[in-house]
């Protein structure tokens, strides 16, 4: 259980900072694209590739926690103990 809540605050952590330089990017002029016929397109392209890439990044962690707390669940269930994460 320790090492699930370190795990968890890890990584809201890193999902602060990267939320955080996500939104500097898209705010700053690093992602226009000024070479293609196309400019403002592949712009918005650039910039919803880059949120797209950072909520992927950011769900994979949150999915692995969930599967860590209900996996201690079942081993609760398996000792005959009250779940504690989902307790219905």
């Amino acid at each position: 259980m320790f090492f699930v809540f370190l795990f968890t605050i890890y990584h809201i952590i890193i999902t602060y900072y990267r939320i955080k330089h996500i939104i500097k990017l898209i705010k700053s002029d690093k992602l226009d694209i000024k070479i293609s016929p196309l400019d403002k397109s592949a712009t918005l392209g650039a910039r919803a590739l880059l949120c797209f890439k950072g909520v992927c990044e950011s769900a994979q962690p949150v999915g692995l926690t969930l599967g860590l707390k209900l996996g201690t669940d079942e081993i609760l269930k398996g000792v005959k103990r009250d779940p504690i994460f989902a307790p219905f």
